[in-house]
């Protein structure tokens, strides 16, 4: 029997929303199954619609088929991919959730879209797999490739600051300071994590003469940068004002 595009749509809405009900599920299935395999092959929503039904009820390799097709037909889909993952993990099977998300930094395209799945993955390591050795070893790694990227500097402060311990490693945190103060960053970079030094060492450091030296360096080399750059802000703010 012929069944329409449309009436696909329409059957696969209706199932979506009503499966846990009156509806057979061995009936839902096949209705998932053949829409996604056949009417619907470029329709994400449907996939995912479809992996979390089977999911639900325990078909997990059928779960992995439904995503699997998707991905295939459409490579790169970020919900695709953080689904996959997240399957792997509620299942028990958190290393390949992870290996799912690395090869997703090494097939993507663009460095907004890379950055994105680097976050990911650290975030990934650091909470489902509690590593955070790996997670450190991993940013650092990406840092020794791009030497100017502020937000892997940023990611490593936070992931040392939040990796668990009642008190942050205050020699640990402060080497990485030092680190991206002789980086590749721009100056006005530098001179922000040197102020953002100065708060941690107020908040977390157990030297006063750490905190004394890292006062004398942020206003010999940083404190004047920082100035400077308020100073301009300013004046483009006042030169947006209005004469009366």
């Amino acid at each position: 029997l012929f069944r329409s595009k449309q009436w696909y749509q329409r059957r696969v809405a209706i199932t979506a929303g009503n499966f846990m009900n009156a509806i057979d599920k061995e009936e839902t299935s096949k209705i998932y199954r053949r829409a996604c395999m056949v009417h619907l092959v470029k329709k994400p929503y449907i996939h995912l619609s479809w992996a979390a039904f089977e999911e639900e009820r325990g078909n997990l390799e059928i779960a992995r088929e439904a995503l699997d097709h998707i991905d295939k037909g459409m490579p790169g889909l970020i919900a695709v991919i953080l689904r996959r993952a997240g399957l792997e993990r509620r299942s028990g099977n958190v290393e390949q959730g992870g290996d799912i998300m690395k090869l997703a930094i090494e097939n993507c395209r663009g460095r907004e879209t890379r950055d994105f799945w680097i976050m990911k993955y650290v975030t990934y390591l650091q909470c489902s797999c509690k590593d955070v050795d790996a997670a450190r070893n991993f940013l650092q790694e990406q840092i020794e490739r791009n030497q100017r990227h502020k937000r892997l500097y940023a990611r490593l402060l936070d992931l040392e600051l939040n990796c668990g311990a009642t008190q942050p490693d205050s020699a640990a945190i402060v080497a990485i300071f030092n680190k991206i103060l002789t980086s590749g960053l721009s100056v006005e970079e530098k001179a922000g994590f040197s102020h953002r030094r100065l708060t941690f060492l107020e908040e977390f450091g157990d030297d006063v003469s750490a905190i004394i030296a890292a006062y004398d360096d942020h206003n010999k080399n940083w404190k004047t940068i920082l100035d400077e750059k308020k100073e301009k802000s300013t004046d483009c703010d006042s030169a947006l004002i209005p004469l009366l």
